[in-house]
């Protein structure tokens, strides 16, 4: 049975948490490419005083069948700090 939305974040950031051992805070994006889903979320890299210092960092998840096929780490930003106009993960 095909995933939904839900599914395939809630599969996204799972799989995140557990494989980076860090806190999600957010989720960015999640959208679906014929069989497969992209999910973008941002961790919590490193946590400072005050929190609009923390180090959120990307992620980029592709699922296949419901399982993760590979993640990759897009980058890191300060949590105080916009991303411009047209700027993505």
């Amino acid at each position: 049975m095909p995933l939904t939305v839900a599914q395939a974040v809630e599969k996204g950031r799972d799989e995140i948490a557990r494989l980076t051992g860090q806190p999600i805070v957010s989720v960015v994006s999640c959208l679906k490419e014929g069989e497969q889903w992209r999910v973008t979320l941002e961790t919590l890299e490193r946590k400072a005083v005050p929190d609009t210092s923390d180090l959120l960092a990307g992620y980029l998840v592709l699922l296949e069948d419901g399982r993760v096929a590979n993640f990759q780490r897009l980058g890191v930003r300060r949590r105080g700090t916009p991303m411009k106009e047209g700027e993505t993960w």
